[in-house]
């Protein structure tokens, strides 16, 4: 644990969770990327460029939004374009399903590469919620232990309170746990 705040509230370096009949193993994910935890110099170089790509984003998307087009993002475009890219997306999620294995979990949720996925690899789930910068996505977990991905969009969105409202909610009985 990293910090606990009162009985309640604690700030984690990661996590064992019960949902369902299942234990998912909860991580942000950076352990496994050499980038991040070797090559600082570049981790920093890399955030400058994409802090300055999510500026040109949010200034492309404002005018999409004035001609009634839809949210689209370009660094998650450009990101998935690159071949090597995607290898590295694979490598990390295998990756991440071994330590779940490894850790007795039936799973693993995480985040850090921003690609919202649920997916299965040689018996283990893999769950990353990706973020709510770039695809405006959730993990959302029902009262049974099932898992889905929402996604935020214009249409659904009160223009009045502009809060979300997602259309897949609809199906479970009682309101979602977000996490």
């Amino acid at each position: 644990m990293l910090l606990q705040l009162g009985k309640n509230f604690s700030i984690r370096k990661d996590y064992v969770l019960m949902s369902g009949d299942k234990k998912f193993y909860v991580t942000h994910g950076d352990v496994f990327d050499s980038i991040t935890s070797q090559m600082k110099w570049l981790d920093h170089l890399g955030d400058v460029g994409y802090t300055f790509l999510l500026w040109v984003n949010k200034l492309y998307n404002n005018y999409r939004t004035a001609r009634g087009l839809p949210y689209c993002s370009l660094s998650q475009k450009i990101k998935l374009s690159i071949k090597q890219t995607v290898s590295y997306i694979s490598v990390f999620e295998i990756k991440l399903t071994e330590l779940a294995r490894a850790k007795g979990c039936e799973g693993i949720i995480c985040g850090h590469i921003h690609q919202s996925a649920i997916r299965e690899y040689d018996g283990l789930i893999y769950m990353n919620s990706g973020d709510w910068v770039e695809s405006l996505s959730a993990l959302v977990e029902d009262y049974d232990g099932h898992w889905s991905l929402l996604y935020y969009t214009a249409d659904l969105a009160d223009e009045k309170s502009k809060k979300l409202r997602p259309a897949r909610l609809r199906r479970f009985p009682r309101p979602p746990q977000l996490w």
